[in-house]
Order: C-alpha cells, then structure tokens, then sequence
C-alpha cells in the first residue's frame, strides 16, 4: 500500500473551529477541507467520536428518485463542498454466519451488504433483502458510476464504520456517486473509479482525497487504500 506524499500530514483544528465549520441541521456537516490551526489557540486532532455525532441526516442534502434507468437513486438538493462528510454507511454489523442465514432473501441483500472484512458487513436490509425507504438508510442506495461519470463520493473503511466524503463539490441536483470496491460481484459496467486505484480518479479528486487524509487523520488509512496502486 503507497505511503501518502509527506506534506499530507494531520491538521490539528482548535475546538472552535469545529464547532464553526461542522455545520446545521440545515446544512450537511464536515469540516470543510480549508480548515486551518488557529495559531491563537492550543490545537486538537479531529476525532471520529466527534464528527459521528455531528453527522447531519441524509435527508437534509439529499433526495431519493425511482424513476432511473437503475432504480433508485440518491441526488443532492444543495450544493455540496469537496471534503464533506455525508455521513457512515447505515446498517446493522452482521457476521458473514448470520447474514447467511437471510436463506433465499440473501440474493437481493447481497447488492447492498458492505464487506467489512472476511467475517463481518454492513446489512441495511430489511427481513426481504430490501432497503426501507428512510432517511437513515439512505445512504445504501447511492449508485455506482455508469462509464462516462467519475465517482463523486468516496467510500472510506475506518474501524467499524465506513464513511461517505465528497472528493469534488457536488452540485444541486446531481447523483451522488460511490465506489463499491474491487471485490464487489457486478453484473454490469462501471466506470474504473468505482472498482478504486488512481487509475480511474481525476487529479482533482486524488487531492481532494489527499486532503481528507489530513483534515481526517482516521480515514488515513481508507484514503491509502482507495489510492492503492
């Protein structure tokens, strides 16, 4: 796995700063990337605990449609900045035994279960392998790129979680876009971003990415692993 280039080291924000730029129940939360040190005050990393509970609602940046050529689909309803965290990918942690006990169900579940490792996933699914229609699941249903369209939100493993961080602004009304991964069973053609390596990302979103790594010293290590040559 690459080591990221030197000058992508942590920002250390001031708790001031936090608060300021983590946004409203009106706005989508995240630090935004130009977020800088208050050289006035002592600073503090940015923690995962505090961004998870500042995580704004889905529904506050973003809406569902079911008329697309690829079923539902989530756009945005304002503008969002490149760096934003959207949110955590939504579901209950399951082991691989227990996820395997959804018997003829686990067929659709298998399009929105997140592999966290060999032995766990991410299971956003009701008892019939379907996504509810909730603002809190809503996140599951963002689309991988068709060819001809870049992904414009990174799927980024830390821990238990895996995060959603926009790695270019977003514009209103456009669909939010992700990368399901390399080992993700597709029946169908995707753009080469989604599949991760740099290969498929413009050089706009690999810095972006390189600045997440710095404004989120966590997700370090899901920023390497996106980027991996």
């Amino acid at each position: 796995m690459p080591e990221l280039p030197e000058h992508i080291s942590p920002i250390q924000v001031s708790p001031t700063q936090v608060s300021a730029t983590m946004g409203s129940p009106d706005e989508p939360g995240g630090i935004l990337l130009q977020a800088e040190a208050d050289p006035n005050q002592r600073a503090a990393p940015l923690s995962e605990s505090t961004c998870l509970s500042t995580l704004p609602c889905p529904s506050t940046f973003s809406r569902v449609e079911t008329d697309t050529p690829h079923g539902r689909a989530v756009f945005s309803t304002r503008r969002i900045p490149p760096g934003t965290l959207l949110g955590v990918y939504p579901g209950k942690h399951r082991s691989i035994d227990e996820f395997n006990t959804r018997g003829e169900y686990i067929i659709p579940a298998l399009r929105y279960a997140y592999y966290l490792s060999h032995s766990t996933v991410i299971d956003p699914c009701d008892e019939y392998g379907e996504v509810p229609d909730t603002a809190e699941l809503r996140l599951a249903l963002v689309n991988e790129p068709p060819p001809g369209l870049e992904i414009n939100v990174a799927a980024l493993s830390s821990g238990q979680q895996v995060w959603f961080t926009s790695v270019r602004e977003i514009s209103l009304g456009e669909e939010l876009l992700t990368c399901y991964g390399s080992n993700y069973p597709r029946d169908y053609l995707s753009h080469a971003s989604a599949l991760g390596g740099r290969e498929g990302l413009s050089t706009t979103a690999i810095r972006n990415l390189e600045h997440v790594a710095r404004v989120y010293p966590w997700l370090q290590n899901g920023v390497k692993s996106l980027l991996r040559d």
